[in-house]
């Protein structure tokens, strides 16, 4: 009985050892598809940052034409003074049984 069990107690070890070692290279090989993974995106994001930096694409001219921000900058102020002017005097916009034409007061403040 002996000897089997101390077979059966080697014969547990080899296959612990095998499944230790099968799990360190399954981990391996995550870790090296994840560090590849990685390393993709930051050159993706190189890449980016770059052309941005360069006025490349809508992003890039926004980031690096002072002219460009400034102008949206514009015409995002003139849009929320429509849509408050909209607010405050919705007739003058949408005039369905109305004939009577309202002239438009810019901002008073």
């Amino acid at each position: 009985n002996e000897s089997k069990i101390n077979a059966t107690l080697e014969s547990f070890t080899k296959t612990s050892e095998n499944i230790t070692t099968l799990t360190n290279d399954i981990k391996d090989v995550e870790l090296s598809k994840t560090i590849s993974t990685l390393d993709n995106t930051l050159s993706s994001m190189n890449a980016l940052l770059s052309d941005i930096q360069q006025g490349k694409g809508s992003m890039g001219k926004l980031m690096n034409d002072e002219s460009l921000y400034n102008n949206l900058e514009g015409a995002t102020k003139e849009m929320e003074e429509l849509l408050r002017d909209i607010k405050l005097h919705p007739k003058r916009y949408f005039r369905i049984l109305s004939r009577k034409e309202i002239p438009y007061e810019g901002d008073k403040n």
